[in-house]
Parts: C-alpha cells; structure tokens; sequence
C-alpha cells in the first residue's frame, strides 16, 4: 500500500502505498515464509503495519503463491487484520497478486472501513468479474471497476491508483483496465486496515475474498 498515486507494482504480493511506486510505502506483505510466523505476516515496509491472521495460520493456509509463498482464504472467516496507522485520505496505490476461485461474488483484497457506517478510505475488491476501487462517505460509495470480466482460477496482478482528486485507475497485468471517479469525502478516523475482508458499518466485517492472495 503506497500513500499517493502514479506506480505500478510488478513484482509485491499484497502493497499499499501513499507514494510513487517505491516511495511513500506503508505496507507490503509477501506471505512468504521468511517473513511469516504462524499467525502473523510481517509488514516488511517496515512501519510495522504486520498482519494477524483470524481463523486461520501459515500452517494450514499457505499454498503456492504467483511470486513465492501464498495464503489461501475460504471465503467466509479467513482475513488478515493490520491496524488502524494507514490511514489514506489522499492519493493512494493498492496493489496485489490474485487467483479468485469466485470473481463473480464481491470478495475484498485489502480495504480499511469504518464499523459505524460505511465510510471507507480505500477497497480494493472483484464483484461480478472485475475488479474494482473504493472510497465510501458515511452514507455512499463511488467506485471505479475494470471494463472485462476475468476468469476464476488465473493470477492476476491487479493494481488501484486513487489520483487524490477524483479519478481511480485499475491496472491488470501491467495493463490500464479501467477508470471513473471516486470523489467521495473521506474524513479522519481510525479504522482497520483488513486483507481478505473489509469492516462494512453495522453489517460488520463483510465481503470475504475466496481464493488466494
């Protein structure tokens, strides 16, 4: 995760950035072993934004990732939970590599969502075969979604750029897919960051991602 917009990562498994690709990085989660224990992946940006894993561990969870090692996700209790320091009301590049084993239900990648409403910094999401970005006020979303749809069971590397202004731009593959406007007012607050799952005001945690990240 990378706190500005303007990069498209190749090569990371799960990033967020509020930078250029390879500056303004807070979080990045390999899921490799090296940088796993059992319950918790390592944010090796270094700002300490680690992830715990919830109702699952490396030991039953890891699999063969695109670039490495994996975490399989069931779709329905399985997420990773990261804190509430990266906070994004600006510019903003989520990242990830995905293999979906249903693109048709909405399964979240990483978002960060309030639990009081449905306030969202950012979500980066597939629903009915794209992908998509988010940002949410307290009452509406807007989003920007690719234009194809994507087949289950195929790595993607899919990458969301907020531009701090009001247009997202989905990358697939190195490709542009994508773009609308995403100009929702986001306030400061502290929210969770989650992988594999977003907080969706009173429904609570919602959205799990099925497949493998």
């Amino acid at each position: 995760l990378y706190k500005a917009g303007g990069g498209v990562i190749t090569s990371a498994s799960t990033v967020v950035n509020k930078g250029s690709a390879g500056s303004g990085l807070i979080g990045h989660w390999t899921f490799d072993g090296k940088n796993m224990t059992n319950t918790t992946a390592t944010d090796i940006s270094g700002n300490g934004n680690h992830g715990t894993l919830t109702n699952m561990t490396q030991s039953n969870s890891k699999t063969i990732g695109k670039i490495g090692q994996g975490l399989k996700f069931n779709g329905s209790t399985q997420y990773l939970s990261s804190g509430t320091n990266m906070e994004l009301l600006n510019a903003w590049t989520l990242s990830a590599w995905v293999k979906s084993t249903n693109l048709s239900t909405t399964g979240v990648i990483v978002g960060r969502g309030n639990s009081s409403d449905i306030m969202r910094d950012y979500t980066l999401y597939s629903q009915s075969g794209k992908f998509n970005i988010q940002r949410c006020d307290i009452s509406t979303c807007s989003v920007a979604s690719t234009t194809a749809t994507y087949s289950n069971n195929t790595w993607y590397h899919v990458v969301g750029i907020f531009d701090g202004g009001t247009t997202g731009t989905i990358y697939v593959n190195g490709v542009s897919a994508g773009s609308g406007t995403i100009s929702k007012t986001v306030s400061t607050g502290s929210r969770t960051t989650y992988i594999g799952v977003v907080m969706d005001g009173g429904s609570g945690l919602s959205y799990y991602y099925p497949g493998t990240l």
